[in-house]
Order: structure tokens, then sequence, then C-alpha cells
């Protein structure tokens, strides 16, 4: 039997928290769950035009909330660098490129994601470069701890966790409360972190119970047995 059909049937009212939701339906696997369970949750992302988006692609789902600020460890604001969609559309680049958004402008540098961009021409790769270092946009963005955004929205439990924020999710991993939320699936992008953060996260995992597995050297799923 399927982990999401068990899961379903164990628990009523199952809630996902989802960091860095993007649109809600861009590579997402949340998004058919949410659909097909009827999942309640909380969406976070920071990005005003896909957050319009992301409560538009999930409009026909009740019960659901939406956050339109950025993780960060105190309450701030900062600037988030992006790819415009007028940038994507002029230059035909592919709409892959509309998930990248991070406080830090050095990471929207595509050499930090050729695997993702499927490029392999080094002229192309010196092009598309260029293309993106000279049309970085920039805006400024809400920021709120983890624990806030939580308690704000009175959030009473989390049955699976989702972190996709380019760069930072070992820091949204770090404001996690374990002790108060006890996520049956976790899955956290990986692919930008230092093995040791990495390593860190695992260890942890472990030690609470969860099944890891790193697919593709860019996600950890971990998910907690059922009966």
């Amino acid at each position: 039997m399927d982990y999401f059909d068990h899961l379903s049937k164990l628990k009523k009212d199952i809630f996902v928290l989802q960091i860095g939701a993007h649109d809600g339906i861009r590579s997402d696997y949340v998004f058919p769950m949410v659909s097909k369970y009827n999942w309640k949750g909380l969406f976070v992302e920071p990005r005003p035009d896909l957050f319009l988006e992301l409560q538009s692609n999930y409009s026909k789902q009740t019960d659901l909330l939406f956050a339109n600020v950025a993780i960060d460890e105190k309450k701030c604001q900062r600037n988030l660098y992006y790819v415009p969609d007028s940038t994507i559309k002029k230059y035909s680049l592919s709409k892959w490129f509309r998930g990248i958004a991070s406080f830090n402008k050095d990471h929207i540098n595509i050499l930090n994601h050729i695997s993702a961009a499927n490029v392999d021409d080094k002229e192309k790769i010196m092009e598309l470069t260029n293309i993106i270092k000279e049309n970085i946009a920039t805006f400024n963005v809400e920021c709120v701890p983890l624990k806030s955004l939580l308690s704000d929205h009175a959030i009473q439990t989390i049955d699976i966790l989702v972190i996709d924020v380019e760069g930072v999710d070992y820091m949204v991993f770090k404001q996690f409360d374990f002790d108060l939320y006890k996520p049956y699936v976790i899955c956290i992008e990986v692919k930008h972190m230092t093995e040791s953060d990495q390593k860190q996260i695992l260890n942890t995992l472990h030690s609470l119970g969860y099944n890891c597995n790193i697919h593709n050297q860019k996600d950890l799923l971990a998910i907690k047995p059922i009966p």
C-alpha cells in the first residue's frame, strides 16, 4: 500500500508545511497530494508574484493557509535576488529559472545550478551566466523566524515538512522544533549544503527514528515508519 494512502487512513487531517512553495505546481509533488488527500497546510513563498500564483493554483482547496514571507533567524527586512520573468521571456530561458531566489546574490549564478539547468555547452553556459548576471532583480521581503510564523498561525501539528529555500535550507531546518512537532515525512533540498551540514541533518533525523535517503544528490527524504 502506498505510504500516503496508509498515512491518510491512519490519521485524519494531514497538515503540510511547505517553505519555499513557489507557485505550488512547478516540479511540485505536494500539490497532487493536497488535491488527492485533501490535506490542510501552510504554504510559505516570499516572491509576491509567485505568491499570488500559489494562492490561485490552490484556490479550489479549502483549509489552507498562506504566508508571503521569508524565514530568517530574526524578524527583519532583507533583499531577495531573483531572475525576473521579463528576462526569462526576453531570452527564452527555461521556466526553471523562476525557481531561483536567494538572499545571496552569488547564488543566482547558473554555475550553481548546472545539473538542473540541463546545459552542458560551455559557450551557452557563459552566455547564460552573463545574461543572468546583468539582469538579476531584487526586492525587499519581510523575514520572520520559523517559530514566530508557526505561532502567528496557531499551528498545532505538522505531519509533512518540505523545505526548499535555495541555499538557506539548513538555517531553516535548525529552527524546526522536533520536541513540539513530529512530522511523518520530511523533504529538504540539500544540494547547496556543505557536507558537514548534511551530516548534521542526517544525524538529527536518524536519532529521531527516520529512514533517510538522498535522491540525485539533491533532496533528502526522511520517512518515519508507521504501523
